[in-house]
């Protein structure tokens, strides 16, 4: 079963010349910083980082932040947007035959 990450982490790409490679900075730790080659290495890093650095402050004494996440996302985002923008996504949407939703999705997922 996957673990659940209860602290906010970003995620940049930094492979070069079509190589994988990614680094993960942890707000809640001080930007803790993990490497990984893969998205799957990067993930477990993650975990083993934000496990150590709550064993390590609690040896310390120090308080341990309270997790950015206490539920999983609901895949649901209400945003405003100009009307003209909108039209035009719709559109778009229409003619490639899929939802507004679906569409935006697509768009918002390229890098």
């Amino acid at each position: 079963m996957k673990k659940h990450i209860e602290y906010d982490f970003l995620v940049h790409n930094i492979g070069e010349n079509k190589e994988q490679a990614y680094m993960a900075i942890i707000p809640a730790f001080n930007n803790a910083m993990v490497f990984g080659a893969d998205l799957e290495e990067l993930e477990k890093g993650i975990i083993i980082m934000i496990e150590t650095e709550i064993v390590d402050l609690k040896i310390a004494g120090k308080p341990i932040p309270k997790p950015d996440r206490t539920s999983e996302y609901s895949g649901k985002l209400i945003i405003r947007i100009d009307p003209v923008l909108h039209e035009k996504l719709s559109l778009e949407s229409k003619a490639r035959q899929i939802s507004l939703n679906k569409y935006i999705e697509r768009k918002l997922a390229v890098e």
